[in-house]
Order: structure tokens, then C-alpha cells, then sequence
């Protein structure tokens, strides 16, 4: 354990919180707008946590991360995000 260093634990137990909270089944969900900082450490335990909770529907979905276009903006790139998850349902586009 490193307290810097990513975990597949966190951000699964994450995703698992919000599905119970909506009351969704994994499959439920058909997009999934991902953290995607785009470092190495932190795609690849992204994405096994990804495969851990959606099981073989993680292969089905859409997954996009809007981070290569608007940077990240730390406290910002939520509100950004959430933006863009907005617009795409709207406009019925995946980013």
C-alpha cells in the first residue's frame, strides 16, 4: 500500500455506491464518463476497476473521458464534465 499510488478498491467501491444509490443494475448503465487523466497509472486502475464492477457489460457500453479537451482542471473538471455528460444525452452524442 502507498498512499499516492492508486487503488482498484477505491474507485470500484465508488461506482458500486452510485449503482446502489440510483437503484441500477450494471447493465443498466449504457455510458460511463471515466476520470481519465490520461497517465498510465492511473488508466490501467481505472479500467480494472471498470471491468471489476460492469463484469463483461464494461465491453458493451460507451466509455469516454472529455479530459483531452478541456485539461484537468482539478476542482473545475467535474462541473466541466458534467457539462459535456449533459450535452451528449441533449444532443444524443458520446464525447
Amino acid at each position: 500500500f502507498h498512499i499516492a499510488a492508486p487503488s482498484v478498491e477505491g474507485p470500484a467501491s465508488a461506482m458500486r455506491a452510485c449503482l446502489a444509490d440510483a437503484g441500477l443494475n450494471a447493465e443498466d448503465v449504457d455510458y460511463l464518463n471515466a476520470h481519465g487523466t490520461g497517465t498510465k497509472s492511473n488508466d490501467q486502475t481505472e479500467t480494472a476497476a471498470i471491468k471489476r464492477v460492469f463484469g463483461n457489460h464494461a465491453y458493451l457500453m460507451s466509455i469516454s473521458s472529455t479530459k483531452s479537451t478541456h485539461a484537468h482542471c482539478l476542482g473545475a473538471a467535474s462541473a466541466l464534465e458534467m457539462i459535456a455528460c449533459v450535452m451528449a444525452i441533449q444532443e444524443d452524442v458520446v464525447p
